[in-house]
C-alpha cells in the first residue's frame, strides 16, 4: 500500500493516477507516500517513518525544495465538470486532463463543433484540443446540408442514415419500407401498410429537420457535421 504525495489518500502501488484527487502516482509534495503522514516543506525525511522525500521527489535539493506551482482549476473538455490543474484524469467522467471536444477547459461552457474559439469566454479551443474538432485523419467530413435534405426528401429509405454511416438506422428505415410494401398486397390489411409508410415518411422527414437545425451535430463515428 502506497499514499498520494497530494492529498495521503491510500492508493494501490501500482495506481497511475490517485482516485480521490486525481494525481498522478507520486506527484505531490504535501504527505509521505510510505506512511501517509503530512510532511514538512522541505524536509529530507519523513518525521513519521524515516521515509526519504527528496529521493520520493525525483531528485530535488535538500537545500531547495521543490515549489508546486499552484494553477487554478480547470474544466473538463468532456464532463464540462471543474478539475485541479495538476490532476492527470477528471474524476467525475475518467477521461484523461486536456482529452474531450464538447466544453472549454477555461470556463467550462458548452463548445460548438468546429469553433476556433469557445463563444462564451474566447478562449482558443481547437489550440487547446490540437484540433480535435475535426475529422480523425481519413475520415471524410459529412455535409450537415446534404444529410438533412436526404432526409427531408429520401427520409423514407433511410438514405441521410445511410449516408452517415448509421447502417443499423438505415436498414430498419429499408425494411420499414420493404415490410410496407409486402402488406399493401396483401387484401385486408392494406391500411396497416399505409400507416406504415407513412410513419416511416414522418420519421425520416423529422430526422431530417433534426439534422439542418443543428440537433444532429455528428455522424456515426462521432465526427462533427460541416456546414
Amino acid at each position: 500500500m502506497a499514499f498520494c504525495r497530494n492529498c495521503g489518500e491510500s492508493i494501490d502501488p501500482n495506481a497511475a493516477v490517485c482516485m480521490k484527487c486525481g494525481f498522478a502516482a507520486g506527484q505531490g509534495q504535501n504527505y509521505c507516500p510510505n506512511c501517509g503522514k503530512e510532511a514538512i516543506a522541505g524536509a529530507v525525511f519523513c518525521t513519521g517513518c524515516g521515509f526519504g522525500l527528496q529521493g520520493a521527489q525525483q531528485g530535488s535539493s535538500a537545500n531547495t525544495p521543490p515549489v508546486q506551482v499552484q494553477k487554478p482549476n480547470v474544466f473538463c473538455k468532456n464532463c464540462g465538470n471543474s478539475m485541479d490543474a495538476n490532476a492527470a484524469v477528471c474524476m467525475s467522467c475518467g477521461f484523461a486532463a486536456g482529452t474531450g471536444q464538447k466544453y472549454c477547459s477555461n470556463c467550462g461552457k458548452e463548445t460548438v463543433p468546429g469553433a476556433a474559439i469557445c463563444t462564451s469566454c474566447g478562449f482558443s479551443v481547437q489550440g487547446a484540443q490540437g484540433g480535435a474538432a475535426k475529422a480523425p485523419s481519413g475520415d471524410e467530413q459529412k455535409s450537415k446540408m446534404t444529410a438533412g435534405l436526404l432526409g427531408i426528401f429520401l427520409g423514407a429509405f433511410g438514405v441521410h442514415q445511410y449516408y452517415l454511416g448509421n447502417m443499423k438506422m438505415f436498414g430498419i428505415h429499408l425494411g420499414a419500407v420493404l415490410i410496407g410494401l409486402v402488406f399493401l398486397c396483401i387484401p385486408g390489411i392494406n391500411f396497416i401498410s399505409f400507416i406504415l409508410l407513412i410513419a416511416n415518411w414522418i420519421w425520416g422527414l423529422i430526422e431530417g429537420i433534426m439534422i439542418l437545425t443543428g440537433s444532429t451535430k455528428t455522424d456515426a463515428k462521432g465526427n462533427p457535421l460541416k456546414d
